[in-house]
């Protein structure tokens, strides 16, 4: 998930020190917040940092994700463009991810006289030109690979306001959508022969998503102080479910274990001082995850995965669970619970360094005497954090994660590597 701005850059932007006629002195010991223009030093000379407008962003996000050891995705590229819209007159609301084979677009407008209750329309595709398989404890099922995708539209109604402290982000939604969309299979280069394809089908999806975003965000639109939290419910049915597998491999599902599915989740982000330490330049990170479900498959299930991290970041991306040191969407639950806690310090107003711990509760599959079976595990994560403005007016994150359960080459702990970039445009 993209970030949602770009950030200050370091000797790039030295340029524009004395152009901006709002900016203030930085208070001495005060976090400048996402958005604010204000006057400061940068190696010894003046600097001014420009205001920017977080109710109109278009920027892009790149990024590499190492897991070394995780068969056939140790190196994965990712790209988005992102798009957010909610103008200061609260006339309509846009968030929009655009990578291409993947995309997730969601747009809320007040009709005449109804606000602050808006009509939604919403749009999610899945298009990849590879194929997908799922992985037990780091090796990839290549006998069960798939060509595997979907879209889906969505029409509902909700509520939308702003809440304090009164940013851009800062809201209270509830929408309520109907999603019917489209799957389709078809199998992958290596799918064993054994492997019972399931058929294409129809699927129509209740949705119901609550949030809830009081954060306040520092200059590199980390989560600095305040709350948010979220809940999502969905019941969905496929109208042409069919059975599929390989006994041979994970087994086989049966035709009525895909008809309907159920899933509740939901997640909470605290920010706040670190006690006994009187200054905002050290800030303690607080996060849980959780959801279960009923009747999901690999196509329907909840995903637990690694980089990016997103916790504590964007609005619209808070909700993912992450498992630092896992791969990207690793794991399939039916059911999970993430907390974890981290320490940031600021290094500089343009820098910050954080690292922290995470326990997870979930079940997966492993291999046991040769054979696939699930297990309810607790499993516990390490990681490193640096966010930091860069040349350009961009934004350059750099990450290291272990993760102390996680199996790598038949061995427990596992490594991962993330890079990221992102700016405005």
């Amino acid at each position: 998930m993209p970030s949602r701005r770009p950030l200050v850059a370091l000797a790039a932007l030295s340029a524009l020190s004395g152009l901006s006629l709002r900016a203030q002195e930085l208070s001495p010991g005060r976090t400048p917040r996402a958005g604010e223009g204000f006057r400061t030093t940068l190696f010894g000379e003046p600097f001014d940092v420009q205001p920017r407008d977080r109710a109109r962003v278009s920027a892009w996000d790149l990024g590499l994700i190492a897991t070394p050891e995780l068969s056939d995705g140790e190196f994965l590229p990712y790209g988005w463009l992102y798009f957010w819209q909610r103008p200061s007159d609260d006339s309509h609301y846009l968030r929009a991810l655009v990578g291409g084979f993947q995309n997730d677009l969601v747009y809320a407008f007040h009709p005449d006289g109804a606000r602050p209750f808006e009509l939604i329309g919403s749009l999610n595709t899945s298009t990849p030109l590879w194929d997908s398989a799922e992985y037990v404890d780091g090796v990839r099922l290549d006998g069960e690979e798939l060509g595997f995708g979907y879209a889906r539209i969505g029409l509902g109604v909700g509520h939308r306001e702003a809440v304090d402290p009164g940013n851009a982000d800062n809201l209270f939604s509830s929408d309520v959508l109907v999603e019917p969309g489209w799957f389709w299979f078809d199998r992958g280069e290596d799918t064993s022969a054994g492997f019972v394809l399931p058929d294409d089908t129809f699927e129509v999806r209740l949705r119901w998503t609550t949030r809830y975003d009081a954060l306040e965000r520092n200059l590199v639109e980390r989560a600095h102080a305040g709350v948010a939290a979220g809940l999502d419910a969905i019941w969905g049915t496929r109208t042409s479910a069919s059975g599929y597998g390989d006994p041979s491999g994970s087994g086989s599902v049966a035709e009525g274990d895909v008809d309907d599915h159920l899933i509740l989740s939901g997640y909470s982000v605290l920010a706040t001082d670190v006690p006994f330490l009187e200054s905002e330049h050290h800030r303690l990170v607080l996060t849980f995850h959780g959801g279960l479900s009923d009747g999901t498959d690999r196509f329907s299930a909840m995903r637990v995965g690694g980089f990016p991290d997103t916790r504590g970041e964007e609005t619209g991306s808070l909700a993912r669970p992450v498992l630092p040191g896992a791969g990207l969407d690793e794991f399939f639950p039916e059911h999970y619970a993430i907390a974890s806690a981290s320490y940031r310090l600021e290094l500089s107003f343009f820098a910050y360094l954080e690292t922290g711990a995470t326990v997870a509760w979930l079940d997966r599959d492993r291999f046991r005497n040769g054979v696939i079976r699930r297990s309810d595990d607790t499993l516990s994560a390490a990681h490193l954090l640096l966010t930091s403005g860069f040349l350009g007016q961009t934004r350059l994150q750099m990450g290291y994660a272990y993760g102390f359960d996680l199996v790598r080459d038949g061995e427990e702990g596992a490594h991962a590597f993330t890079i990221r970039m992102s700016a405005d445009f």
